[in-house]
């Protein structure tokens, strides 16, 4: 386990310090996993700012029929269901991690509890109207009533519900978190495409994907004239040709002046995507993507 932490004012003029702290551990066979969890809470208890991530093998800590009897160890997972009397509420499991091993949100009942707590905060103010609470409450349905927290499908999810859902998957693996970079916009499209059976209400992902494109908007492409360029916008008559801003040459390996151009009006087009960090551009620094 690791933590990064900050400092945030009170209202009373104190300073309370916010801490994530990462599990990457499996519960079980190392000691990294019940000290952790010691650690988080002793910290939660001096009224510090605590949340939580499991990546890699940590996603094992929240399983749920965990049975260590063959192992002679005490299950110590049910501790985890004390962690909201500690106000520790914010817990992230990485997606990228699950799937990797075989796991669904259906095996992590822990997790499960946030939309319904994001649904009762705006219930207190009376400028929340009932869309917003409905998204806030639905936002991890799946149209096959796999999802939470009521296990609605089909029909009983409403289209704002709907989409939510889509727009909540694709900021949650595009986002920088304090534990894992965000996935590359084009990446995450195709991503969505494998996994929006059953997920996705089909017309609206389709929506969605037409909308951002399969190319969206700061993705870094790679042209057959050899040129690098930045997704800036899409265009109506494909999918496969957005608008791109070209600014590298990599055959002669340097910038070229910037120039936009429309892929539906050339013959150059796009080969591959790109990975920024891999050429050193930080393209939000260069066109405010």
């Amino acid at each position: 386990m690791f933590t990064s932490s900050e400092e945030m004012d009170t209202d009373e003029g104190g300073l309370v310090k916010k801490f994530m702290f990462v599990n990457r551990k499996a519960p079980y066979g190392t000691i990294y996993a019940l000290e952790g969890l010691e650690v988080v809470l002793i910290s939660a208890a001096f009224e510090q700012d605590v949340s939580m991530a499991f990546i890699d093998d940590g996603i094992y800590e929240l399983k749920k029929g965990q049975d260590t009897k063959a192992l002679d160890q005490k299950n110590f997972s049910p501790t985890y269901r004390a962690l909201e009397g500690y106000d520790i509420e914010k817990l992230y499991v990485d997606r990228t991690s699950m799937e990797s091993r075989g796991l669904t949100d259906d095996e992590f009942e822990i997790i499960k509890t946030h939309p319904v707590k994001g649904w009762e905060m705006p219930k207190l103010s009376a400028d929340v109207g009932e869309v917003a609470l409905d998204v806030c409450r639905h936002h991890h349905e799946r149209v096959d009533g796999k999802g939470y927290p009521d296990g609605l499908s089909g029909d009983a999810l409403t289209l704002c519900a709907r989409m939510g859902a889509v727009c909540d998957v694709y900021d949650a693996i595009t986002s920088n978190r304090s534990y894992k970079e965000g996935w590359h916009p084009a990446e995450s499209i195709r991503k969505m495409v494998e996994w929006r059976d059953g997920h996705f209400d089909e017309r609206v992902f389709q929506a969605f994907v037409k909308t951002v494109g399969i190319y969206p908007a700061g993705s870094l492409v790679r042209l057959r004239s050899g040129r690098l360029g930045v997704v800036v916008e899409q265009t109506e008559k494909s999918l496969l040709t957005p608008m791109v801003k070209v600014f590298f040459s990599t055959k002669s390996n340097v910038r070229i002046v910037p120039e936009d151009i429309d892929l539906t009006r050339t013959e150059d087009g796009i080969i591959d995507v790109e990975d920024p960090a891999a050429w050193g551009f930080d393209l939000n620094k260069m066109f405010g993507l």
